[in-house]
């Protein structure tokens, strides 16, 4: 087969996402313009699907070949042969985005290696000289491939004369021009004669080269028949043997005696006539004449004496078996006649009833196929029909949510001034509620009576001495609660909360995001010093998260969800200077995004930058000169979902965050009491010191950056990417990043390039929210470099993105990091 008439032309652009792999590659040679950087594509091969497709030579005439500085050792210069067929089977094919039409497209040097024995074996055009043990190469251009290559690598070779195909040899050594071989014994290939089909190889040429290879399980060789191959020297061995087994050969008399009686056998008329009849016969009577002569003259060489009665016994002996074999062939031959005819005339009745059954299956078919396409016209028109309905049905319903929707917006506008008509009326009856009673002589010190609130101590000893033991207790106790995680998240939990001031979970609906922030807390933490909040939808402001001053009273009134009590607890203990002796306070925002985050929120949008320092703390001004002040010692742990009851995170809160994506559970998680868990004795103190916080640090700053040369790269070519996104990466994300990667220094069992993995899936991803084609290449270029990076989390994250973007017929080009929240 001609490799033009392969069927299919195989792009990278209609298949942007395949990797390649040894079940699916391509079959390339090096260019013969550029051999040293470009391949040239032969064919595409997918054996698993058994499929061979020919090369679009429009978008992929050549292939540039770069080296992978990651694996330098693996470079394009292993293949110093021009003519050795190679294999792309590893990675990916991507665009050049060069403005020279010379390379469109590109790959790495260690995407390429070598073909297989099992994946296709040469057939050359070449004599074979059976004699001597060699074959002679009639193409010279391959006599480098075959010594360079196939010699080296015990490859096996098939060699084509004129009528036929012979093999499979393998070649084990070369004598001036030629070849030595031997047979190469392989289960699915006997070594023996091939005939020649369109089916048994793919031709092509190139590099000035006319080639031929058979493709392993796509190609089919039709094998005729087993055939022996040995030298003059393995026949000279097998002689001496037979002879040495077989010495009455040498008995030149008997020899002799039967010559004569064979050649009087033939030489008779009715003899002749059968033989004429039976070629068989002749053949064989040819043969043993041979023999004869041979053993003759082997006997006039080698004489010995041997006992003339065994002899014309011997040949008596042999007149009557030949006489019998004669009897034999001639019954044998009237039966194969006979068969011969009944066989003829099977085979006519045959062909006759098989005509009249394709006739009936045609016809069938037929009308089947016609049955078939009145249904699709039907089908075609009903779908048709009732498309039309839903048409206008959605029509009548988007009138109707208009009208609905304005009318919830005329009731919310009358909703909002009766609200402000009563306000008012209450604004009023307060005012004079206090002179109202005055003249009924009511006692007034109620008005100026303050409670004063009686508040704890939490100061502890440490029960922790290094980090590795206080996380691995953190281990033990989340295992105990269906919480198997690996060591490297739960130090990415741990560094992400405390080095946060607001750190998000997410995940799809049914992860355990709320079950796991309540379980951490409860762990770090007393119960007195955690308030979990649920998030209502509407919240606008902080007075619903912390409450609000009333001007009437000048008295602060705290919203309901104790989150003004626990901030008045860290403000005493500014007061009385017991915050490095207490732990943390937390703070779980629950569906944190069912309201704006940065509404709400908003107290505290400015203090995720700073730090605390002695005299020097973090206020939350409340109004009517009423503060509260903290010594950074507060953490918030929020959880997300995202569907259309949800609200989008703003830029700004991104930029502030990590964002925690949770695997899904393997098992259900019921409800965690905080009962059953043990709470760590650990201080604010200790905390800065294993999370080398900033809080309370006399010294200068450190200027933090990569310790790894490979890593700064890396975060190099991520920033660029996302530049290229348009979306920058901010100087306090970098810094946030570096600070994160920084732990590395300080405890021995952390990766900077793990840490470095988790900051890309937590800090940058998020941040992708973009639509449109233009996107689809950075971001896919993106990908490459998380994937030979080897970042799995962030790849994972990113396939799933681009696994959206591309797949999904509603959200097709939308390319957000949120969408793989949810199962839209």
């Amino acid at each position: 087969m001609k490799i033009e008439n392969v069927e299919g032309l195989f792009s990278y652009k209609e298949n942007p996402s395949l990797r390649f792999s040894n079940d699916r590659y391509l079959l390339v040679m090096k260019d013969e313009d550029t051999p040293d950087r470009a391949v040239h594509p032969l064919l595409y091969v997918d054996r698993k699907s058994a499929i061979v497709e020919n090369i679009d030579g429009y978008d992929m005439d050549k292939i540039q070949v770069f080296i992978n500085h990651h694996k330098p050792e693996q470079s394009f210069e292993r293949f110093d042969n021009l003519y050795q067929i190679l294999k792309v089977s590893y990675g990916t094919v991507i665009p050049t985005n060069y403005e020279d039409d010379t390379y469109k497209c590109k790959t790495f040097a260690n995407n390429i290696n070598p073909t297989s024995k099992d994946e296709l074996i040469e057939v050359v055009e070449g004599d074979i000289l059976e004699s001597e043990g060699k074959i002679k190469v009639k193409n010279p251009f391959l006599i480098s491939l075959i010594s360079d290559v196939y010699a080296q690598q015990k490859h096996p070779i098939f060699v084509q004369s004129e009528q036929e195909i012979v093999g499979p040899f393998i070649v084990v050594g070369k004598d001036k021009d030629d070849f030595l071989v031997k047979k190469y014994l392989k289960k699915d290939y006997p070594f023996g004669i091939y005939e020649i089909t369109e089916e048994a190889y793919v031709e092509f040429s190139y590099n000035s080269v006319f080639r031929k290879i058979h493709i392993v399980g796509l190609n089919k060789l039709d094998f005729v028949r087993e055939i022996d191959f040995k030298d003059d020297e393995q026949i000279l061995t097998d002689f001496v043997k037979h002879i040495k087994e077989n010495l009455e050969l040498l008995d030149k008399d008997r020899n002799n005696e039967l010559l004569s009686l064979l050649n009087s056998v033939r030489n008779t008329p009715e003899a002749e006539r059968y033989i004429n009849e039976n070629k068989r016969v002749y053949t064989l009577l040819e043969k043993a004449t041979e023999k004869l002569i041979v053993d003759y003259k082997i006997s006039e060489i080698f004489p010995q004496k041997v006992k003339i009665d065994e002899v014309v016994e011997s040949l008596k002996r042999e007149e009557d078996q030949l006489r019998s074999t004669l009897r034999n062939y001639d019954q044998q031959l009237t039966y194969l006649q006979e068969k011969i005819k009944e066989t003829t005339e099977e085979l006519s009745n045959l062909e006759k009833i098989k005509e009249e059954k394709l006739a009936q299956e045609q016809h069938a078919l037929e009308e089947e196929v016609k049955q078939l396409t009145e249904k699709r016209n039907h089908l075609a028109a009903n779908l048709q029909q009732e498309l039309n309905q839903l048409t206008e049905k959605i029509a009548l319903l988007h009138k109707e949510e208009d009208e609905l929707n304005f009318t919830l917006s005329t009731l919310q506008q009358q909703n909002l001034l009766v609200q402000q008509d009563a306000q008012t009326e209450l604004i009023n009856l307060l005012k004079h509620k206090k002179y109202f009673d005055f003249f009924n002589g009511r006692d007034l010190s109620d008005y100026e009576r303050k409670n004063e609130k009686v508040f704890a101590d939490f100061s502890l000893t440490d029960a922790f001495d290094t980090y590795t033991t206080f996380r691995d207790n953190i281990q033990q106790i989340l295992g105990k609660n269906g919480r198997d995680f690996e060591t490297h998240f739960i130090d990415n939990l741990l560094i992400a909360i405390h080095q946060n001031t607001l750190t998000i979970l997410a995940g799809l609906p049914g992860t355990g995001k709320t079950s796991l922030a309540r379980l951490l807390t409860q762990i770090l933490a007393p119960k007195e010093r955690i308030t979990e909040v649920s998030v209502s939808r509407g919240w606008s402001s902080p007075k619903d998260l912390i409450g609000f001053q009333n001007p009437l009273t000048n008295k602060f009134h705290s919203a309901p969800t104790g989150v003004y009590e626990l901030l008045e607890q860290l403000n005493y203990e500014v007061q009385t200077d017991r915050f490095f002796a207490a732990p943390l306070a937390f703070i779980i925002l629950d569906e944190a995004n069912l309201s704006p985050i940065e509404h709400y929120w908003s107290n505290f949008y400015n203090l995720t930058d700073s730090v605390a320092q002695k005299g020097d703390y973090l206020s939350i001004p409340l109004g009517n000169n009423h503060t509260l002040h903290y010594a950074n010692n507060l953490r918030f742990i929020a959880t997300i979902n995202y569907d259309y009851t949800t609200e989008p995170l703003s830029p700004r809160v991104i930029d502030r965050t990590n964002i925690i994506q949770l695997p899904e559970l393997q098992q259900p998680i019921q409800f965690i009491s905080k009962d059953e868990v043990e709470t760590l004795r650990i201080s604010f103190q200790k905390c800065i010191e294993f999370f080398h916080l900033l809080d309370f640090q006399t010294n200068d700053r450190e200027i933090l950056d990569f310790t790894d040369e490979t890593n700064q790269l890396i975060f190099s070519q991520i920033k660029e990417a996302f530049k290229k996104l348009r979306l920058p990466i901010s100087y306090r994300v970098e810094l946030g990043i570096k600070r994160y990667c920084s732990m590395a220094h300080f405890i021995d069992d952390l990766d900077e390039r793990t840490l470095l993995d988790y900051c890309i899936a937590q800090r940058l991803l998020p941040m992708l929210n973009i639509q449109g084609e233009h996107a689809k290449e950075p971001i896919e270029a993106l990908l490459l470099l998380l994937t030979e990076s080897q970042f799995q989390v962030s790849e994972k994250i990113l396939e799933k993105i681009v696994e959206i973007g591309e797949n999904n017929e509603i959200l097709g080009g939308n390319y957000s990091y949120f969408l793989t929240l949810s199962y839209a």
